[in-house]
């Protein structure tokens, strides 16, 4: 039994192995690519800037959520705790 399932993983690690190789290559190809262009191109602040546009967008996010959310989480207070202070 141990023999037929190494056999089965064995022929599908050989079928997946080109898509494996496949997507290695272009993942590299790319990766490089920008490597290239950011270094030609001079844009040594680039993670910086990435860093600081997640930073403004998911500060901008926070205070969305909040607004929406705030109110939403006030009544239910209100409805969870105002039976209790009346008794």
């Amino acid at each position: 039994m141990k023999d037929v399932n190494k056999a089965e993983i064995k022929q599908q690690n050989r079928k997946a192995m080109p898509k494996f190789i496949v997507i290695m290559t272009l993942s590299v190809l790319i990766g490089g690519a920008f490597g290239f262009c950011t270094s030609y191109y001079g844009l040594n602040g680039f993670a910086g800037k990435l860093t600081a546009a997640g930073t403004y967008f998911s500060s901008r996010m926070l205070v969305r959520l909040r607004s929406i959310t705030f109110p939403f989480l006030k009544t239910c207070s209100l409805i969870l705790v105002s039976p209790f202070e009346c008794s």
